[in-house]
């Protein structure tokens, strides 16, 4: 899959020329006057602002900020604020444009997502129907990976996940396109599209000012009316008006539950919701229990225990042929607490993408006005660590990789249900087991090595099986055994430092401590960071 690179730190150039004036002595006075009032103010606001990238990383970028802003434009210098403060790397903490009533933002009308295959057009106004369900090339002339590096930079993020859902949107906001010097043009933005090999533009006007106020990251924009790539693409979108809602499936035997936000609704309580949901699943003969919380960026933690504990009480739910979990890159916030606790205390299988947060986070942010510009800052304020403290995972991965590409979008399917219905075999580990069991180490390589190619173990992969397995070896005594799995580890994952320190600690078993100061070498190599092995090296009295 093609990758939007995050960027941090290109802050102290400005962006090209628009047909606009700089800013005023005046305003870069007041501009300089809310960096130093957001400077004093962050550490006094968030628990810990500079967990992610440091202190003195963000002081500097903060300085060629203030240096730079003689010659920036207005627009110039919001984009460029919005850069600094995601900076952070905590995706509660930002500029978000949907709730800046100081700083008007327009939008263009049309529709991006970005897909395995490229960025697509999913949706536009009639005028520009012909655009819809074309992969985009440019947009203003500059190549699509390049003008969405640049929106992606304002995007408050703590992985590239959060920022693929949400940088492609911000390449309709106009004020976000030019000013971060993807077009120079007054008006409309001219996109250059691609269908079916051949190549054409169309230039997109404005169509009036961006709702605003919306839950979430979301805007209110009407789009009734607009042309779409996919009326329908798929389940989760049946009911797009709905926070949550769940049917019944008869077919593969599943309660399909859509949760989108963790709140309470007019139309029912959070509560009454998930009551009905177990009472539907002890009156149905469940095969699977599926809960889809792709599109949910979070709301109230506490809401998360209903889940939680109508899935424990329930064990002939609570097995990984069951229950499943649908993740992904909008995957936030309570959402990703939710996760954290399906996690921890359940045997749900998680079916998707990668989630759009770290599982220990920042967050319950509150608004910072700065008093010159009147510009708004989101500062979380409360450390969410549901999670052990040593987890520092950027996200939470699937066990299933199904990611939804442009092509299933278009047909209505949703390969991530459909990952599921085809989840009919045993689970890796026991596969792994049988395999062992027949004494071929040539039979269990192959194994593990097909394992790895499969698009959907991209993040599940048989490397916590093979280590499992090998640890269940040493801890019995049969330790040349163990070292031959360990062994096979490292080279399927070479790039693994955890293959190479659990091969170190199996010949450390062996008294081969020669080898073994080999191997914690090796895994220092791929992870200079990697404690375990750093601790062996010592215990071995090797540098």
């Amino acid at each position: 899959m093609r990758t939007i690179v995050l960027i941090g730190l290109a802050l102290a150039a400005p962006a090209p020329r628009l047909a606009a004036q700089t800013l005023s002595d005046s305003a870069v006075d007041a501009w300089r006057a809310d960096l130093t009032f957001l400077r004093a103010s962050l550490p006094q606001v968030h628990p810990d602002p500079f967990r992610w990238v440091g202190a003195a990383r963000w002081d500097s970028a903060a300085a060629r900020f203030g240096a730079s802003l003689p010659s920036r434009q207005p627009v110039e210098a919001w984009v460029g604020l919005q850069d600094l403060v995601a900076l952070l790397g905590d995706g509660h903490t930002g500029i978000n444009p949907l709730w800046n009533a100081s700083w008007p933002v327009h939008y263009f009308p049309f529709d991006l997502e970005s897909f395995p295959e490229g960025e697509f057009v999913t949706a536009a106004a009639p005028e520009y129907g012909a655009a819809v369900g074309a992969r985009v090339v440019a947009v203003g002339g500059m190549p699509v990976d390049e003008a969405l590096r640049r929106v992606g930079a304002g995007v408050p993020q703590e992985n590239e996940w959060w920022v693929r859902a949400w940088a492609p949107s911000r390449l309709s906001y106009v004020e976000l396109v030019r000013g971060a010097g993807i077009t120079t043009r007054v008006q409309p933005v001219r996109l250059t599209l691609e269908r079916d090999g051949r190549t054409f533009t169309i230039d997109v006007n404005p169509a009036g000012l961006l709702p605003r106020g919306q839950h979430g990251a979301r805007d209110g924009i009407d789009r009734s009316a607009w042309v779409r790539m996919a009326e329908q693409a798929g389940r989760a979108d049946a009911q797009p008006d709905r926070p949550y809602w769940f049917e019944w499936v008869p077919e593969g035997g599943m309660l399909y539950v859509c949760y989108r936000a963790v709140v309470d609704w007019p139309g029912e309580t959070n509560a009454a919701f998930w009551t009905r949901v177990f009472a539907a699943a002890d009156s149905l003969p469940v095969g699977r229990l599926v809960i889809d919380l792709r599109d949910n960026t979070g709301g109230n933690n506490f809401f998360n225990l209903a889940v939680i504990r109508g899935i424990v009480q329930r064990p002939a739910l609570d097995r990984p042929d069951r229950l499943y979990v649908l993740i992904g890159r909008r995957t936030f916030s309570a959402a990703m607490n939710c996760v954290n606790e399906l996690e921890r205390y359940t045997r749900a299988t998680f079916v998707g993408e990668p989630t759009g947060s770290r599982p220990n986070m920042f967050g319950d942010h509150e608004a910072l006005v700065l008093p010159q510009t009147g510009i708004t800052v989101m500062v979380s304020r409360v450390w969410w660590q549901t999670m052990n403290p040593r987890d520092r995972r950027q996200f939470v991965p699937p066990r299933l990789y199904a990611p939804r590409t442009a092509e299933s979008y278009r047909a209505g399917r949703d390969p991530a249900l459909e990952a599921v219905l085809a989840d009919t075999l045993p689970p890796l580990a026991e596969r792994l087991r049988g395999v062992m069991g027949q004494g071929d180490p040539a039979a269990v390589e192959a194994f593990v090595r097909a394992e790895a190619e499969k698009p959907a173990n991209r993040y599940a992969s048989a490397e916590a099986a093979v280590n499992s397995a090998g640890y269940a070896l040493l801890n019995d005594g049969q330790i040349e055994s163990a070292i031959m799995l360990f062994e096979l580890n490292t080279r399927v994952y070479p790039a693994s430092a955890n293959t190479w320190d659990s091969l170190g600690e199996a010949l450390v078993r062996a008294n081969r401590h020669p080898d073994a100061i080999a191997a914690f070498r090796r895994a220092l190599a791929v992870d200079p960071a990697f404690d375990s092995s750093r601790a062996w090296l010592e215990r071995l009295g090797a540098r």
